[in-house]
């Protein structure tokens, strides 16, 4: 865990996740153990992906269910017999979960994308959405649509329109055409 704190609070939010089942973890407010601490949480993905093919976006909710969505993610993976990875930043809420399936298997992907979707929804019903550091892109539009209020599409439709008169900036991509 990487915290902008002193070593007593890095080590009361350890304890806490130790309540929550915690396998392994480290806390130190040492320079180098955070450098190391960051690379360990990059070998995250490149981990996952040996198992397969992956389906990873993001989703953010309240630091304050942020274990709620872990719980409700395992669940999502045995319904869709898919193993499900997540990991993220604690401190905003912005989390990674990482649909692993086998590689070309069509029946597969189709669970992984209806299993992300339900991911996002989840996400929404937690108070979080569809947007975590990494956006909206043609994955999520329709999510994007699910939690944005038409007033607001139109104002951000109006501005892209000011900005894009041709529309040829990334046509699609926040809005459908």
């Amino acid at each position: 865990m990487q915290l902008d704190e002193d070593q007593e609070r890095a080590d009361e939010v350890l304890a806490l996740c130790k309540n929550f089942e915690l396998i392994d973890g480290a806390a130190s407010t040492e320079a180098a153990d955070a450098v190391e601490f960051i690379r360990v949480r990059k070998l995250a993905y490149p981990a996952l992906e040996r198992l397969g093919a992956t389906l990873l976006d993001d989703v953010a909710v309240p630091i304050s269910k942020i274990a709620e969505l872990v719980e409700c993610v395992e669940g999502v993976a045995t319904k869709y017999n898919l193993t499900i990875g997540i990991f993220g930043h604690a401190g905003d809420g912005n989390m990674h979960p990482t649909i692993i399936y086998p590689h070309n298997d069509k029946e597969a992907e189709g669970r992984a994308l209806k299993a992300f979707n339900e991911i996002i929804a989840l996400a929404q019903s937690l108070g979080g959405t569809a947007s975590g550091e990494h956006g909206i892109g043609g994955l999520k539009i329709s999510a994007l649509l699910n939690e944005t209020p038409e007033r607001i599409l139109k104002i951000q439709r109006e501005i892209k329109l000011i900005l894009d008169p041709n529309k040829i900036f990334n046509p699609g991509k926040k809005f459908p055409l």
